[in-house]
């Protein structure tokens, strides 16, 4: 391992710690509680939310919307096109499994 990565190892453990000591706590992306049904699907499935959004042919913005907003309903367009790849992953997805419509 190199000596820059264990340096920014130990300074990230040094700032969860730090935070944690002032009555707050540090939480990394990958543990937010309220990812939506969607954002946890990618994460299980290993698919990373820059690729996804390019090969969807939908923005990166969107894409964030849709994994961190539980309440956000995209546009019909955009539903299309993120569940006909999502389709290609799992053929068995269907838009209720990762939206309230």
């Amino acid at each position: 391992m190199s000596k820059s990565l264990d340096a920014k190892i130990i300074i990230f453990g040094r700032l969860e710690r730090m935070n944690a000591n002032k009555g707050g706590f540090f939480m990394p992306w990958w543990k937010n509680p309220k990812r939506s049904k969607f954002g946890k699907w990618l994460d299980r499935n290993g698919v990373n939310q820059k690729d996804f959004a390019k090969d969807s042919n939908v923005s990166r913005a969107t894409v964030s919307k849709l994994c961190n907003d539980r309440n956000y309903v995209p546009s019909a367009n955009v539903l299309k096109k993120v569940m006909k790849l999502a389709r290609t992953i799992d053929k068995s997805k269907k838009t209720d499994d990762f939206f309230n419509i």
